[in-house]
């Protein structure tokens, strides 16, 4: 996956870039643009990212998550409390 990243400091500045770009980019027949994504920062600023694949790329999908079923049916014990520490008389203090 190829990304191309806008991000400064300046939110109007990476606002100004994008509104001139995108048109671009998506006019071109060359290539196919993904949505843009806004990512956190920091700090001031803007961080937006975009997906740009060309026309003739192969489409390949990739997972990162395994989902594990879980059997309701297996219990765990629960874990072990801990002693309950008792006081003796000589531990209150002066009365």
């Amino acid at each position: 996956m190829v990304q191309i990243r806008i991000m400064d400091g300046d939110a109007d500045l990476v606002a100004a870039v994008l509104e001139r770009m995108l048109p671009l980019l998506r006019s071109s027949p060359e290539l196919v643009v993904g949505s843009q994504n806004e990512l956190s920062m920091r700090g001031p600023g803007r961080r937006v990212v975009l997906e740009v694949i060309p026309v003739d790329s192969p489409v390949t999908v990739r997972t990162e998550r395994v989902d594990v079923t879980r059997d309701d049916t297996v219990r765990r014990p629960p874990p072990p409390r801990p002693p309950v520490r008792r006081r003796v008389r000589g531990e209150l203090g002066p009365s």
